[in-house]
């Protein structure tokens, strides 16, 4: 039990040591680090919208809930993939 106490610690300590010198090391501003400079194209942002959406949590969530419940409980999920790919695909060209 302490060794993994240990190993999660370590691990955080070092993901927030990579941060730190990162951010010292880095001369960027706000718009280049969560912007990129305002360069990246639409099918990049449509990617992301979808992979932000699409989780763990559908692939095993929702096939707990149907294995339980039947695809009717899933299928709100399901269907909301479908709206968010053809909004991400759609809607982002016409915005940008």
């Amino acid at each position: 039990m302490a060794f993994d106490i240990t190993i999660i610690l370590a691990y955080f300590a070092v993901v927030m040591a990579v941060g730190v010198y990162k951010k010292v090391t880095a001369k960027t501003s706000a718009v280049e680090f969560f912007l990129n400079s305002r360069s990246l194209r639409w099918p990049s942002i449509a990617i992301s919208t979808i992979a932000t959406n699409i989780h763990a949590g559908h692939f095993l969530g929702m096939a707990g809930s149907a294995y339980l419940f039947g695809l009717a409980q899933a299928n709100l999920e399901i269907n909301a993939i479908t709206g968010i790919v053809i909004a991400a695909f759609f809607f982002v060209p016409l915005y940008l």
